[in-house]
């Protein structure tokens, strides 16, 4: 009988203890609720702060600059041959460009607009005009030397003249890759060497693939 009661008592303390760290721990949970939404509100306002200062480093827009640019272009011809015609040409021009930095000085998209002089090649007339959009990225060697290298999208406007036929127009659309190098001049201008290959991606052309030299000067402000 005693060793019952002697069970019975600890089997009592025992429970009371239970009922008490229960107690304790529904009263930490309580005030752990209370201050829930404090505490989740002070973290939800660090990661917008933290999220807002990584957004502004990732994106710096007091370096974006907008660039200008005006230059010579020479394009050397692999044309589709007809038993007549020449199997390349080359012909010569002036373009002009205008691009802006994307979301980093060294990541530019840029349009441009190439005008080519007329040129005769057995008893051919060749005259061409391009318009095109690329994009590329610029790895600087030092402080004033650059290499580049990109990849965009164009429209060249062949026109053929013969004496068969008469003037035949043709829109070429062009996939181009295209590599280069740059040096400082100044603050505010550069000049670029570009080499590029454009490769028609229309089989109607007379035009198979082209590969262009460039020379010019860009200006940024």
């Amino acid at each position: 009988m005693k060793a019952l009661s002697i069970t019975f008592l600890s089997a009592l303390i025992l429970g009371l203890s239970l009922i008490i760290s229960a107690g304790t721990a529904f009263a930490y949970d309580e005030e752990d609720y209370n201050s829930y939404e404090d505490y989740d509100s002070i973290v939800g306002d660090l990661s917008s702060r933290t999220t807002g200062r990584r957004s502004e480093d990732l994106i710096d827009l007091d370096s974006m600059k907008l660039h200008a640019g005006f230059g010579m272009t020479n394009t050397l011809i692999d044309l589709r041959s007809n038993g007549n015609n020449p199997g390349k040409v080359t012909l010569q021009g002036f373009q002009i460009s205008l691009g802006i930095d994307l979301f980093s000085p060294n990541v530019v998209t840029e349009v441009g607009l190439i005008n080519y002089n007329s040129v005769s090649k057995d008893s051919y007339k060749y005259s061409l005009k391009e318009f095109d959009l690329k994009t590329y990225y610029r790895h600087h060697l030092n402080r004033i030397v650059a290499l580049r290298g990109g990849a965009g999208l164009g429209v060249r406007y062949f026109d053929i003249r013969d004496p068969e036929n008469g003037s035949t127009e043709y829109t070429n659309p062009v996939a181009q890759l295209l590599v280069g190098g740059e040096a400082k001049l100044g603050k505010k201008l550069s000049f670029i060497t570009e080499l590029s290959y454009k490769n028609s991606m229309s089989s109607a052309s007379p035009e198979k693939g082209a590969l262009d030299l460039a020379f010019k000067v860009d200006g940024h402000f």
